[in-house]
């Protein structure tokens, strides 16, 4: 860290910054000698550091990242509840000259309560905020990146919801799932990361990996990239619950109506393509299509029920950034059907 450039920063000027934010976040262990040296060496700007801290703790929770935008929209609701008290102070000055130094003494315990107050709501601010909890939702035709408190990120495919609480209780890291994501956590041997979907139960220290378990298909995956996970079927309907250990390319499918766990390869490109943009079909009936689709663009597909398929059509492909007028023609030909789009709207017949 550079020393040097601190000394005049202000607590926006310190929740914009990467290596502060990175320690105050816990990314970075091996700076924190370097910065609680700096603090005792600067304590005039603990006060800044103090705020800088808390700005910095709800920018994570309430977006994906900091910016200036945000930063300034988040000091200006900070700035109401810290410089209240201290416009408090201000204007308790002496009336009259003789009784000045009974409004000066008045105007330094306000400003050390207020002062004491901001600190004591930071350190206990994290017990209230285990209480809360977060849903991130990402609509058909939308996903998301979620940046989470131990550094770990999450990307939300269409029509997926992950709920999470506001900060980890010590020991442990819960979220539940419903619908796809893939997940980069980052290793805490302390605090196991655990992710409920529905029977399934999914557990690791520090991996990379990718869970679908959307409520309308009849399995859940868990698909592993890299590290290890162990998944768990804990349906209370299950006589026994089942246990597998999954390694990189492993995955496990969990088949609902039967209640079976079983583990076998998988192929990335089928399975985790949509985390990189790409629209993937590898002989996928024309039902699981138009599901796709309508997750991935955010519309409602229409059927004519006199449309006739053959039930034995398959349908393979790759797609990267093309429009969903594209994708219905290269689907249908050579003219299995016929398409209209009306805003959200897509008719087949």
């Amino acid at each position: 860290m550079e020393h040097q450039k601190y000394s005049r920063f202000k607590a926006r000027d310190f929740a914009l910054d990467a290596d502060f934010k990175s320690w105050i976040l816990g990314n970075s262990p091996e700076s924190d000698h370097l910065w609680e040296r700096w603090l005792a060496a600067n304590p005039d700007l603990i006060p800044e550091v103090d705020k800088a801290r808390e700005l910095i703790t709800a920018l994570n929770f309430r977006d994906y990242g900091t910016t200036d935008e945000l930063v300034d929209l988040e000091w200006k609701r900070l700035q109401n509840a810290i410089d209240f008290s201290s416009a408090e102070a201000e204007v308790s000055q002496p009336f009259f000259v003789k009784t000045s130094w009974v409004w000066t003494i008045a105007a330094a315990c306000v400003l050390f309560i207020s002062v004491f107050a901001v600190r004591q709501i930071w350190f206990s601010g994290l017990n209230s905020n285990e209480a809360k909890i977060i849903s991130r939702t990402a609509s058909k035709g939308e996903r998301l990146l979620i940046k989470l408190i131990d550094g770990s990120t999450v990307r939300l495919n269409s029509g997926s919801t992950l709920t999470f609480p506001k900060v980890f209780p010590a020991g442990k890291r819960e979220l539940s799932l419903i619908g796809e994501a893939f997940f980069e956590v980052a290793p805490d041997k302390n605090a196991p990361f655990i992710i409920h979907t529905g029977s399934i139960t999914t557990q690791v220290l520090g991996t990379t990996f990718g869970i679908e378990a959307y409520p309308e298909t009849g399995d859940i995956r868990v698909a592993v990239v890299e590290g290890k996970v162990k998944v768990n079927s804990n349906s209370r309907l299950e006589k026994e619950s089942q246990e597998v250990f999954l390694t990189k390319n492993k995955m496990a499918t969990f088949d609902k109506s039967a209640k079976h766990l079983a583990v076998s390869e998988f192929d990335s490109k089928t399975q985790l393509a949509w985390k990189d943009g790409v629209l993937y079909f590898e002989k996928s009936d024309f039902r699981n299509v138009i599901k796709k689709l309508e997750n991935w663009y955010g519309v409602k597909i229409q059927i004519d029920r006199d449309l006739a398929l053959d039930p034995e059509w398959r349908f393979s492909g790759k797609f990267n950034n093309q429009s969903l007028d594209y994708i219905l023609n290269v689907v249908r030909y050579p003219n299995q059907f016929s398409f209209e789009i009306k805003n959200d709207t897509v008719n087949i017949k």
